[in-house]
This record gives structure tokens, C-alpha cells and sequence, in this order.
């Protein structure tokens, strides 16, 4: 019977190198490491399972707040001093970071005093979590050859019971625009 021998095999053997068959077992196991690797590079690639937005990051913008502010009011109201004005193309990611006690309380990113930015609001509960954090990402574009955008920050008691917001910070993160800044 024939049996092929592999050149490193034989060295090994002439050199008392160690066990053939833990040899072949490691090559096997890092023959199949690259192809897992390979495979989840290739789903990886072949494209989002939701969707996405990317640009390359040049500014960032922060703000903050250490004032108490209480609200027990059910609709939606803008927190003073949370937002700004910036010029901005491409994607936008604004990260929300509250410490909050009393009733739960929603919070949302507004856009230019229009839409909500993705994904829209978000409840923080004292009772489980006192502090929070969360990532809102946009696509914004030029309106009327203006890239000028300005992101607020609306918050608000869903079950109308005083909430408080001990304190807060935004920090935006976005591309700089090229449209009339």
C-alpha cells in the first residue's frame, strides 16, 4: 500500500521533532481557522442585514449639562443647552449620555427642527439603570446648498410623573461639510 508522504513529515521523523499525528492535527485545525476566517471575511463583505451609513470623521462637537432640570410633562420638550449648530455632510453619530432618578424619561435627537434621528426615541428607567447611554446616527445632506445642521436634545416623562435629569452630555461626531460653512 502507498502512502504519500509530505516532505516536513519526513523531517520531522529523520529529526525525532516531535509526533507526526499532533503535527497534522495542528496544520488540519490551522487549515480550518483560515477557512473559517475566509468565510467570515466573505459574509462579512457581502453586505449589510440592516442599514448603514459611513463617512470619514473629521469634527466633533460636545455638550454638556450638570443642572437639574425636572419635567413631569408627556409631550416632548427641548433640553436647553444640549445641541448646537454645525455644518456637517455624510453621516452624523451623536452620543447621549444621561444620568437621570424618579419617574422613567424618553429622550430624542432632533434634526434641523424636523425629524427624530434613528432610531427615535429611547426610554431610560431610574428604577433599573440610573445612567445611560446611546448612539443616534443620521445621514444628513446639503438644503439648499447649506450644509449648516442643528441637533437638539427633546426629553419627556411618558408617564407624566416628575423625572429628573441630573445631568447630560452630547457629543456629535460628523464630517465637515462643504456647502456654505
Amino acid at each position: 500500500m502507498y502512502r504519500h508522504e509530505w516532505g516536513w513529515e519526513r523531517t520531522l521523523a529523520q529529526n525525532g521533532g516531535g509526533d507526526v499525528r499532533k503535527t497534522r492535527l495542528l496544520v488540519a485545525a490551522g487549515g480550518l481557522t483560515l477557512l473559517g476566517v475566509a468565510v467570515g471575511v466573505g459574509f462579512a463583505s457581502a453586505g449589510p442585514l440592516s442599514g448603514s451609513t459611513s463617512a470619514q470623521s473629521l469634527r466633533q462637537m460636545g455638550t454638556w449639562r450638570s443642572q437639574l432640570l425636572t419635567t413631569a410633562n408627556a409631550h416632548f420638550s427641548q433640553i436647553p443647552g444640549l445641541g448646537g449648530r454645525l455644518c456637517a455632510t455624510g453621516e452624523v453619530a451623536a452620543t447621549l449620555s444621561v444620568t437621570t432618578t424618579g419617574a422613567p424619561a424618553q429622550f430624542q435627537i432632533v434634526l434641523d427642527d424636523g425629524p427624530t434621528i434613528p432610531p427615535g426615541a429611547i426610554t431610560v428607567n431610574p428604577a433599573t439603570s440610573a445612567t445611560a447611554s446611546f448612539t443616534f446616527v443620521a445621514n444628513v445632506q446639503p438644503f439648499e446648498a447649506n450644509d449648516h445642521h442643528v441637533f437638539s436634545v427633546a426629553w419627556r416623562s411618558p408617564t407624566a410623573r416628575a423625572t429628573h435629569l441630573q445631568s447630560a452630555t452630547l457629543n456629535v461626531v460628523y464630517q465637515r461639510g462643504t456647502h456654505a460653512c
